[in-house]
């Protein structure tokens, strides 16, 4: 897969060319303007590639997106929330029946967001304010993988989801991620190398292009001579 901008001779992605199976843990990391923006709006439909196609079970996502969509939940580091309550934005416009109910408080329950719900007096009735401002960063991601559990999305693209969190509450959240490692498909994008300690594969991006896989280990070591932050 290549991708270049309208009005650019420059490819932001070039010649890429990776498989991912259901279930991988996959982590990617580079500079600034390496790609990875680019790779994460492709892998959504937002953009169609100028060269080769990105197929899912064998067909090209942009013969039926709406389809592609419905299994991909996009996380990034600001949480799109609305002003409403806890279980609203999980439901997002769905209504509440008899099943509903179960899944809702599987989810939940799935994200460990149990626990915050259960020392808030209005419960999942607790509205958030606007864009989530009552609830910190990792509240506010807890919701965004609740959100996906309901949805049943079975692939997350983290988008530097973690980057602004400190480190006990980033470890609270891949510890979660971990739990369901090998059971949904976990994209991690992120510049804080630490944050792909647990990932199947690492892959570095470098000019639109994506390395060989590398070993954590060798991450750490690659950190002190490129001066990555960790």
């Amino acid at each position: 897969v290549s991708y270049s901008y309208p009005n650019s001779s420059v490819r932001s992605l070039n010649g890429i060319s990776l498989k991912i199976e259901r279930g991988d843990y996959l982590g990617f990391f580079g500079p600034s303007g390496a790609g990875k923006t680019t790779l994460i709006d492709v892998l959504l439909g937002l953009l169609r590639p100028s060269q080769g196609t990105i197929e899912f079970n064998g067909k090209d996502i942009h013969s039926d997106l709406q389809s592609w969509r419905a299994f991909i939940a996009y996380l990034p580091q600001e949480i799109f929330l609305i002003d409403d309550s806890i279980e609203q934005n999980i439901l997002l416009g769905e209504k509440v029946v008899e099943g509903t109910k179960n899944k809702l408080t599987d989810s939940i329950s799935s994200s460990m967001l149990d626990k915050f719900v259960s020392t808030l007096p209005e419960k999942m009735e607790t509205r958030l304010g606007d864009r989530g401002v009552r609830l910190s960063g990792g509240q506010r991601q807890r919701v965004a993988i609740a959100r996906a559990f309901f949805h049943e999305r079975e692939i997350l693209v983290l988008d530097e989801s973690t980057s602004s969190l400190d480190s006990k509450t980033e470890d609270e959240i891949i510890q979660q991620l971990l739990s369901i490692k090998g059971k949904k498909t976990i994209i991690s994008i992120s510049h804080r190398i630490r944050t792909l300690k647990y990932c199947d594969r690492i892959y570095r991006f470098e000019n639109g292009r994506i390395r060989e896989p590398i070993d954590y280990k060798d991450l750490l070591k690659l950190a002190e001579t490129d001066e990555l932050e960790i």
